[in-house]
């Protein structure tokens, strides 16, 4: 039986770097064996369908492939519609509307380090906000998200693990369109 999956690219076609036009994504995946490839925008969003069941597996299948193909790295990170729904149910932000316009889902490859959530966790950065709840930072900036200090990077950088960031409204059209695939 197959499973529908969602994989995050991290830093494609941002700032002309990495760049990687979705058509050629597109065949890229279905040259891998995956069945029902459709994209989502430019910042690498695809979603497939294949027997597979191991995440991690088609994370590093996806990300040699495009390593072998475009001679540069990718991190990817993949998630089912059940770990979608999971992230988007225990958005912290969600009770206040105000905040749904600048909430941030940074998607992590695993769960980071307990002592490491902590010690980020425990600095201030206001008047941005930052949770983590198991696989997912969620972070609310009231200036642009080029402006914020918890980027992606730093995020990252602090939990020393691969991650992708998808905004509120990205992050429920992607659930909207994994639940037709």
């Amino acid at each position: 039986m197959q499973i529908s999956y969602l994989s995050l690219l991290r830093g494609i076609n941002v700032s002309g770097q990495k760049l990687i036009k979705m058509q050629d994504l597109k065949k890229l995946y279905e040259n891998l064996g995956l069945a029902e490839v459709s994209t989502y925008i430019q910042s690498g969003n695809v979603l497939f369908k294949t027997t597979q069941t191991d995440q991690q597996l088609l994370a590093t299948q996806i990300s040699a492939k495009i390593a072998e193909v475009y001679a540069f790295q990718v991190e990817v990170v993949v998630l089912t519609l059940v770990e979608l729904e999971k992230a988007i149910n225990q958005n912290p932000f969600a009770a206040d509307s105000s905040k749904t316009e600048r909430t941030y889902f940074t998607f992590l490859a695993a769960i980071p380090a307990p002592d490491l959530v902590t010690a980020l966790l425990a600095n201030n950065y206001a008047p941005e906000e930052l949770h983590c709840i198991e696989k997912v930072a969620y972070f609310y900036s009231p200036a642009d998200y080029g402006k914020a200090v918890m980027s992606n990077n730093f995020i990252e950088k602090k939990l020393k693990v691969v991650a992708t960031t998808r905004n509120y409204k990205t992050t429920l059209h992607l659930k909207n369109l994994l639940l037709n695939v």
